[in-house]
């Protein structure tokens, strides 16, 4: 059965290649790929390859392999960065900052000190998307 998608959805162009990304990571039902408004270096994303908007909608086998996909490119990211720790960030409806009606999680590597996550719109993308490749290249290296 094919998986559900929605036209205009930023990641399902993602998933089907007709947006550019730097992805890290693909399996039959996610895909990971580097966020291009980082909260730090190494920020990612693991994304379900059918398009459920949040967690009320999305089955409990789809959700299960986005938290496999997280929990391997998560460990990879600490690897790769150095980073003390790592936020994993899954937000659902507008009240929680959902910003892209994709479900997905946030991998967010964090430092002592380094002031925590302020809101989504206190992130700033880069100015160029290729710059995130040495990182990307790091991750993907980490995860063997």
């Amino acid at each position: 059965m094919p998986l559900p998608r929605a036209d205009g959805c930023v990641f399902c162009r993602i998933i089907e290649g007709t947006l550019p990304s730097i992805k890290l990571y693909e399996d039959a039902e996610t895909i990971a790929f580097m966020d291009i408004k980082p909260f730090s270096e190494g920020h990612c994303l693991a994304v379900t390859k059918g398009h459920w908007p949040d967690i009320s909608s999305i089955p409990a086998e789809a959700m299960a392999a986005a938290a496999r996909t997280a929990h391997r490119v998560g460990n990879a990211v600490l690897k790769a960065t150095g980073a003390d720790g790592l936020n994993l960030l899954q937000a659902n409806g507008t009240a929680a900052n959902q910003t892209v009606f994709h479900l997905h999680i946030h991998m967010i590597p964090r430092r002592h000190g380094d002031g925590g996550i302020k809101s989504w719109a206190a992130a700033q993308p880069v100015e160029d998307p290729k710059s995130l490749e040495p990182i990307a290249a790091a991750i993907r290296a980490a995860l063997g």
